[in-house]
């Protein structure tokens, strides 16, 4: 019983905790990165090379719904966030001072319609590892919104409730545009996200003259059941587009859960381990008790296989009741060890009651083995004369 319920608690503490862990690595950002697709073609005369010219496209915003809605891992895209990204001159109206940034165009809470009634997503959704002084911008309709990074805010002498004056001349259309935001707040990151002007992408796009287009999506997809090369491939066959997952983060988490898994699976393995010792010194004990009924049955005639299937028997029902025990005793552990190392109660699977079954099954089965073969080894009239 005390092994089944050891491997009953780290089993069900693992399944649970492996979700928990997968959504919580998903608060330090996106795991897949969607590009559009460049064409690249050589440039030159003949005899001479003018190296190569790439034409690069955007991606537009009207297809990012599909994002969601790919064929066989929807269930697991947690979330994404277009950035559109242009490089402004931008003047605090308090301070005067005034610097070359990158202003990003992106969603901050962002309904979806086309993936479901109330579905949301955005920065807000995806990058929660964001220390943000101040509030979040609160979605498309504060067009005027801005979030500024930290570094960005100290060289322009910016704070929440501040204002900013952005100006940005198109090239093209030699148009010159302004446009004041208002900072809701201040993101601080450690990246590049400290020296960065975020607004809502409508308003980038706007302003640069490309509205309804992205430069890239950061995708956040919860990655516990499937690789993320293989949804990066899914969004690749659904929006036409290049996208690549975060190696380097996807191999850290499937790192980190990997050894989480060991560490259950030798523990487990250590308890079933000592409970087959137990089960087999028991039944020995056993063996040794009835000797001399072993001696009579051999003497009238039964064979080793009734013998040892009267043995077998005693062991099934042991293990039944050590399983059902195990199941109800390793549960009520799982709940203690999760609570107490993790903070939240474990969360019952339902192949957990199988397992612990069959665990304490075949543990009875393989402790009574040796006893099993020690019994029809035994001579009857050794045994009868009292040998």
């Amino acid at each position: 019983m005390t092994g089944s319920a050891v491997a009953t608690a780290m089993y069900a503490t693992s399944l649970s905790l492996n979700d928990r862990l997968y959504r919580e690595f998903r608060a330090f950002g996106a795991n897949i990165v969607v590009l559009p697709p460049t064409d690249t073609i050589d440039a030159g005369l003949p005899g001479v090379s003018l190296d190569e010219v790439v034409d690069q496209s955007l991606i537009r915003e009207t297809d990012l719904f599909r994002i969601k809605l790919i064929r066989n891992y929807s269930a697991n895209v947690l979330g994404y966030a277009p950035v559109l990204y242009q490089v402004v001159s931008a003047r605090a109206d308090g301070s005067g001072r005034s610097a070359s940034a990158v202003m990003t165009g992106t969603y901050f809470s962002h309904a979806e319609p086309k993936v479901a009634p109330g579905w949301t997503t955005g920065m807000r959704y995806i990058a929660a590892w964001w220390h943000v002084r101040g509030s979040w911008v609160k979605g498309d309709s504060d067009a005027n919104g801005s979030m500024c990074g930290a570094n960005l805010a100290c060289e322009l002498g910016l704070s929440v409730g501040s204002t900013c004056t952005v100006a940005f001349q198109n090239p093209a259309a030699r148009i010159e545009s302004e446009r004041q935001f208002s900072v809701r707040g201040i993101v601080s990151t450690g990246g590049l996200e400290d020296d960065q002007l975020f607004v809502n992408l409508a308003s980038a796009g706007e302003m640069s003259g490309r509205p309804g287009l992205a430069h890239a999506v950061f995708v956040s997809a919860l990655c516990n059941a499937c690789p993320a090369e293989e949804m990066a491939e899914e969004i690749e066959m659904s929006l036409s587009v290049k996208a690549k997952s975060v190696r380097q983060l996807a191999a850290s988490e499937r790192a980190v859960i990997s050894r989480l898994d060991g560490l259950m699976s030798a523990a487990s393995g250590a308890s079933l381990l000592g409970a087959s010792f137990v089960v087999a010194t028991a039944m020995t004990s056993g063996v040794v008790e009835r000797r001399r009924e072993i001696g009579v049955m051999r003497a009238v005639g039964a064979s080793g296989a009734r013998i040892a299937a009267v043995f077998l028997a005693e062991a099934v029902l042991c293990g039944l009741a050590g399983g059902l025990g195990g199941l109800a005793a390793g549960l009520a552990l799982a709940q203690v060890i999760s609570v107490g190392a993790f903070g939240a109660p474990v969360v019952v699977s339902s192949r957990v009651v199988p397992l612990a079954i069959g665990v304490a099954l075949g543990v009875a089965a393989a402790g009574s083995v040796f006893p099993i073969h020690r019994a029809l080894k035994l001579r009857p009239a050794a045994v009868l004369r009292g040998d």
